[in-house]
């Protein structure tokens, strides 16, 4: 993506702690096995403001709670927590949604076992221009076919023996 060194370091850090706004959701939501309700919904939607507001006393770069904030916007505009769409989100944040979803769908979770490589290279063409940048899914779909980025992050994750705070998103940034 031809990041410069600083951009490409405050990404790193962002997705190692785009999660961390979960240490103010309840642990059984975020482990339920079945569907959430509008109200648990909401709670777990709020991850993204709580992990920016826990990061502003620090003297970071701005740029790495402001990905962390909006790392749940879609291209669309449908996302949350601003409905910001296409590049009114952050380059960083639009990273790491990719990265995301790519460790999300390929890890295994309480609810469901980890997609095949080919449900999740469908998953990303289906949603390229919606939830995802398109040249942002482009460049993943690219690297998974010509095998340049052919982790498996659970696999990669258990070796560092990290938790699921965003291991897999952050190595693959």
């Amino acid at each position: 993506l031809c990041l410069s060194a600083q951009d490409h370091e405050h990404v790193r850090i962002a997705a190692f702690l785009h999660d961390l706004g979960k240490v103010g959701v309840p642990t059984d939501l975020l482990l339920r096995a079945g569907a959430l309700d509008v109200k648990e919904r909401h709670l777990v939607e709020q991850h993204p403001e709580i992990g920016a507001r826990l990061l502003e006393p620090l003297d970071i770069p701005a740029a790495i709670p402001l990905a962390i904030r909006h790392h749940h916007e879609w291209w669309d505009g449908s996302g949350y927590p601003d409905g910001l769409s296409g590049e009114e989100s952050p380059l960083s944040a639009r990273i790491i949604s990719v990265a995301d979803a790519f460790d999300a769908m390929s890890c295994d979770r309480p609810y469901r076992r980890a997609l095949d490589r080919q449900v999740i290279t469908a998953e990303f063409q289906r949603f390229s221009g919606s939830q995802f940048d398109p040249n942002l899914a482009k460049e993943l779909l690219l690297l998974l076919e010509t095998g340049v980025w052919d982790v498996d992050p659970q696999l990669l994750a258990d070796s560092v023996g990290e938790s699921r705070l965003g291991s897999a998103t952050a190595m693959a940034v």
